[in-house]
């Protein structure tokens, strides 16, 4: 079996590993707490954040009427289109610019910017573009996993 010492460690190990597990539990509900607290009090716009509460009230009442795996596979469906076109195309873009030092030269302060910029910001312009929808959501992730795949896969390259 193990010595003494070795047991006192895989003890104290196993103590450890608990107690980092019911802190971050602790910290998650009382973040959940300080949400629905702020919601309650009209602290944050609940327009924009919503309030837990509601979010669990909905997710309920989506499995009550059985759409809530529905859902979930629609939003897996789009993620998943659009990371592997992102990534797929994103590659290819790298490969092409890594080929092409001109063309790489005249795209990289586009690339730069895009990368920069905070993706989210684009939300509002793909929405207004494209409507509000499946095929605004896919563009958006799409246009996300493709930046950083081009700017990732370029740097790989060249190094």
């Amino acid at each position: 079996m193990y010595s003494l010492e070795h047991q006192l460690f895989l003890k104290n190990n196993k103590r450890r590993k608990k107690y980092i597990l019911i802190s971050q539990f602790t910290i998650f509900i009382l973040l959940l707490i300080t949400w629905e607290l702020l919601a309650y009090f009209n602290l944050i716009n609940t327009f924009i954040t919503s309030k837990p509460s509601l979010i669990l009230t909905s997710i309920v009442e989506l499995y009550k009427q059985n759409n809530l795996f529905k859902h979930i596979s629609i939003t897996l469906y789009e993620t998943i289109i659009s990371f592997v076109i992102g990534s797929i195309s994103g590659l290819i873009i790298a490969a092409i610019l890594w080929w092409n030092n001109f063309l790489a030269k005249v795209v990289d302060p586009y690339l730069t910017l895009l990368n920069s910029l905070p993706k989210v910001a684009l939300g509002p312009i793909i929405i207004i573009w494209f409507g509000a929808g499946m095929k605004s959501i896919i563009i958006m992730t799409l246009l996300i996993s493709m930046i950083v795949t081009i700017m990732n896969n370029y740097q790989s390259f060249r190094s």
